[in-house]
């Protein structure tokens, strides 16, 4: 019987065991598109004399599997997984802006006093502090003057949509979102203050037989 991998057991055993640009590219090869995802054939890895590699990622996807069915024995691992980038564009007559990661961000528990806050035309750092608690949020500025990064938390189990990264996967913890912020006096609303959005997918996972111990990638 065919064994089909799911991704993210891929991705995860790939970060942990460091896979090499050949192997990386033997493990595309052996990909097959089911649905909305792309699952690794481990019946072609095998023919491709990558074996051991393939007996390796049948047995970590039957131990995630096993897992997050409700056996989790054993160390897990904490990796921070980027889903998706989403920028502004504003070059050639063609703009975008947006205002739909906008929107649903505003939608969650506590991040809308936030947001309004960072995206006003002069924020005020004090008022950010107070504002931050409930999305677990922090603001990074640079050296550059009217730029910052800042980066929101929220761990309630929502149905995002694709340009926020999607549905969450099994053993997602929490969603991170970075936002990249202009504030030049030209972006004279929100939405225009907002230059992009990279949605991250915190996540704990067991650790790969062999590897053994508790660890953050």
């Amino acid at each position: 019987m065919t064994h089909l991998i799911a991704p993210w057991a891929v991705a995860t055993l790939a970060g942990v065991e460091a896979w090499d640009d050949q192997t990386l590219g033997e493990v595309e090869r052996c990909g097959r598109v089911i649905g909305e995802e792309r699952e690794v054939d481990a019946d072609l890895l095998r023919e491709g004399n990558y074996g051991d590699l393939a007996d390796r990622l049948v047995a970590y996807d039957e131990k995630c599997r096993a897992y997050w069915a409700g056996d989790p024995r054993g160390d897990y691992l904490l990796a921070h997984r980027t889903l998706h980038v989403k920028t502004q564009v504003d070059r050639g007559g063609e703009r975008s802006d947006l205002i739909e990661e906008l929107a649903f961000l505003h939608g969650v528990n506590g991040a809308k006093p936030y947001l309004s806050e960072l995206l006003s035309k002069a924020p005020d750092d004090s008022a950010l502090e107070l504002l931050a608690g409930p999305v677990e949020a922090v603001l990074e500025r640079g050296s550059e003057l009217l730029r910052a990064k800042a980066t929101i938390r929220i761990i309630e189990p929502l149905s995002y949509p694709a340009g926020l990264g999607g549905l969450a996967s099994y053993g997602e913890v929490a969603r991170v979102f970075v936002l990249d912020v202009n504030w030049a006096k030209w972006r004279d609303r929100d939405v225009r203050r907002l230059v992009s959005v990279t949605s991250v997918a915190e996540e704990v996972w067991p650790v790969p037989d062999g590897v053994g111990q508790t660890r953050a990638a």
